[in-house]
């Protein structure tokens, strides 16, 4: 990670623009996640506009607060980042487990309807959504910036 005051990696700013949507998803001010953190709100608006470089220990610490870690993946990873390989990843994870969709709706309280279209690539969950699904699914979601 950088130190402050120097410039971010393109990584960095994908995670912290990551972190953001999750964080603006939730319905979280910079507050609620500074408070969290504990750290001041005008911390986390410095970061997310790209005006102070994030320690690593903080942005995993901020991950934590949406129940994610970060860890570094090797360059081989395959990378879920359109709705047809995201869903394709989540059936196959829910049918390796034996479940059906009612079993995940009972869980999570999203309707099957939404769950299939997840699954069969016509939309894509917003991050606290898809959180909540791989959970369900008793696994972890990691996000990697990618290079």
């Amino acid at each position: 990670m950088a130190r402050a005051g120097t410039a971010m990696t393109l990584n960095v700013k994908r995670i912290i623009n990551q972190l953001m949507v999750l964080r603006n998803t939730a319905g979280m001010r910079q507050l609620d996640v500074a408070e969290r953190l504990g750290s001041h709100g005008n911390h986390i608006c410095r970061l997310e506009k790209g005006g102070q470089s994030p320690q690593s220990e903080l942005l995993d610490r901020w991950a934590g607060v949406f129940n994610l870690n970060l860890t570094v993946a090797p360059r081989e990873t395959v990378l879920l980042d359109t709705p047809e390989s995201m869903g394709a990843e989540l059936r196959r994870l829910r049918l390796s487990k034996g479940l059906i969709l009612a079993d995940i709706t009972a869980v999570t309280g999203i309707h099957e309807s939404n769950l299939s279209a997840y699954e069969n690539g016509r939309r894509f969950p917003d991050p606290v959504t898809l959180l909540r699904i791989v959970e369900a699914l008793g696994c972890r979601l990691a996000i990697v910036g990618a290079h």
